[in-house]
């Protein structure tokens, strides 16, 4: 489970999960996000970490990537 970040932040619309990977036993998720609703098909990336309780909590400071093309758009890493 992953819920969106704080109203202030880049994923407050919504966030989806698009792939979890093991790093040295911590479950890491790249997830997509977006602000607002206009945003939607222009999602960006951003990293969550798994607790003991499998509920993901996204780092600070994202998205933590984004294409250098047009909107920077980057969707299912």
């Amino acid at each position: 489970m992953l819920e969106p970040g704080p109203d202030a932040t880049w994923d407050r619309r919504g966030t989806r999960i698009a792939a979890v990977v093991d790093v040295d036993g911590t479950r890491v998720a790249y997830y997509d996000g977006r602000a607002t609703y206009a945003e939607n098909w222009e999602e960006r990336t951003g990293l969550a970490v798994a607790g003991p309780d499998c509920r993901f909590t996204p780092l600070p400071d994202g998205p933590h990537a984004e294409s250098d093309h047009a909107s920077g758009a980057l969707r299912y890493v």
